[in-house]
C-alpha cells in the first residue's frame, strides 16, 4: 500500500507522519514549530524529522505540507502569517532542495477538509467543511467533490471574517472585528479585557485574575464551570461569537456536513453544546450535520499526506498555472 509523509504546521505545534492510502497514520511525532529565526530557519528544522520518518517509511516518495497561512501556494511559501513571529517562511523549494522530493503545500485547514473528505466524518458526502477552533481560526471546503483554493490558496480563511465591525479589537492580521481576532484561543485575551470594562457584576475571583494575566479558554471554561459568573458572561460572549461565524459559513458554503477540529472544541463538548444552541438563532433554514471530527489532531496530517499522494484536480491546476 502507498505511503506519504503527512506534515502539520502549526502556530505552536508541527505534528509529522507517516500515512497510508486509506489514510491510516503509522507513525507520528510531535515537536514545538520554531518561533525564532528567518525565512528558513522552519524548512531547515524539518529536514532532518523528515528524513527519519523517510528511513522508517522506506517506499515514501510524496511528502505534503498543512500549514498556517495566508499562503503563495504555487511558490510554497508561507507569507505574513498572524501566527507565529517568524512571519514569512519557505517551504517548497528549500525541502525539495535537499530531500529530492516533489512537496505539495497547502493550508491546514484546507489538508485536513481533504482529510475528512475521503477518510472522516465527511466520507461518502460531496460537500464538506471543515472548521478548527485553535490557536487561530481557520477552515476548508470540499464543495460538490472540488477542494476549494482560491486564486493563491487562501480561500476559506474564515478566520477572517468580520463578527462586529464595531470593535475596535485587532486580529494579528492588522484588520478588526475578525472572528480570530476576538475570539481564537491566541486572542481572546483582548476581548476579555474589553468585556472586563463592561462588566457590571461582581469583582470575582475570574474577574480579578484576568485583569493581571493573558487568560485562555483554559481559564475561562475552568471557571465557568465552577459558576464564576463573569466566566460565564465571558463564555457566552465567545460562543455566541463563534455561532456568528459558523452560521456565516455554513450560508456560504450550503454543506451537508461541517466538522469541527481544535482543542477548544475537542477538549470540551459542553461548551460545543451552547455554541450550537445559539447558532440557531444565526441560522436561516436547516442546519447541517455538526460534528468533532473523528480523526483529532491528525487531520492535518493525513489530509497531506493523501494530497501528496493523489493531488486534487484544482490543486494540480493552480500549481500548473503557476509554473
Amino acid at each position: 500500500m502507498q505511503v506519504a509523509i503527512g506534515i502539520d504546521i502549526g502556530a505552536s505545534y508541527t505534528r509529522l507522519g507517516i500515512v497510508d492510502s486509506q489514510g491510516n497514520v503509522q507513525a507520528f511525532k510531535k515537536v514545538r514549530t520554531p518561533r525564532k529565526g528567518d525565512e528558513y530557519t522552519i524548512a531547515s528544522f524539518l529536514i532532518p524529522h523528515i528524513r527519519k520518518l523517510l528511513d522508517a517509511a522506506g517506499t515514501a516518495k510524496e511528502i505534503g505540507i498543512g500549514t498556517i497561512g495566508p499562503l503563495d501556494i504555487g511558490k510554497g511559501i508561507v507569507v505574513n502569517t498572524p501566527n507565529n513571529p517568524i512571519k514569512t517562511f519557505h517551504l517548497k523549494e528549500s525541502l525539495e532542495k535537499e530531500l529530492g522530493l516533489e512537496i505539495w503545500v497547502v493550508n491546514d485547514c484546507v489538508a485536513a477538509v481533504w482529510g475528512e473528505y475521503l477518510t472522516g466524518a465527511g466520507k461518502g458526502y460531496g460537500n464538506v467543511v471543515y472548521v478548527t477552533l485553535s490557536t487561530g481560526i481557520g477552515g476548508g471546503a470540499v464543495i460538490n467533490h472540488t477542494l476549494i483554493l482560491g486564486k493563491k490558496g487562501n480561500a476559506s480563511e474564515i478566520g477572517h471574517l468580520v463578527v462586529d465591525y464595531k470593535s475596535s479589537i485587532q486580529c494579528g492580521c492588522g484588520g478588526k472585528g475578525h472572528w480570530e481576532g476576538l475570539a481564537s484561543g491566541n486572542n481572546v485575551w483582548k476581548l476579555v479585557n474589553e468585556l472586563a470594562g463592561r462588566w457590571r457584576g461582581p469583582g470575582t475571583q475570574f474577574y480579578k485574575y484576568s485583569q493581571q494575566t493573558k487568560v485562555g479558554y483554559e481559564d475561562i471554561l475552568r471557571e465557568w464551570r465552577r459558576g464564576d459568573s463573569f466566566a460565564e458572561f465571558v463564555a457566552e460572549k465567545t460562543a455566541k461569537i463563534h455561532a456568528a461565524g459558523l452560521a456565516s459559513v455554513i450560508h456560504f458554503y450550503d454543506p451537508e456536513i461541517v466538522t469541527l477540529g481544535g482543542p477548544i472544541i475537542i477538549n470540551n463538548p459542553d461548551y460545543l453544546q451552547i455554541i450550537l444552541e445559539k447558532l440557531k438563532h444565526f441560522s436561516m433554514g436547516e442546519l447541517p450535520e455538526i460534528k468533532p471530527t473523528p480523526l483529532g489532531d491528525m487531520a492535518v496530517i493525513i489530509g497531506a499526506a493523501l494530497i501528496a499522494i493523489n493531488p486534487p484536480s484544482t490543486l494540480r491546476a493552480l500549481r500548473e498555472t503557476e509554473i
